[in-house]
């Protein structure tokens, strides 16, 4: 037999305000990552780090994703995070 999905463990939007989220830094919208908290982000290299071109992501849909990092949540493709790291060469 086939395994069933349930309803409860769908995955869930990461907010912004959930603890680990705000430990790690996620922000939804990349371009408002606050820069002196995060200075990762504020360098060149950092304008083009987001969720949907770092390894832990990978896309369902074309403005969310699953993350690796944060266990059955979606994150926004624009999003980003402290744990950012490029996704290795193909």
């Amino acid at each position: 037999m086939g395994a069933v999905a349930r309803a409860a463990d769908a995955p869930v939007v990461l907010s912004e305000d959930d603890p680990m989220a705000k430990t790690l830094g996620y922000y939804k919208d990349a371009s408002k990552v606050d820069v002196k908290k995060w200075p990762k982000r504020a360098a060149p290299e950092g304008k083009k780090q987001f969720c949907n071109n770092c390894q832990f992501f990978t896309a369902d849909g074309k403005t969310q994703g699953k993350c690796q990092i944060f266990a059955n949540k979606l994150v926004a493709s624009k999003g980003w995070c402290n744990t950012w790291t490029a996704k290795p060469a193909a």
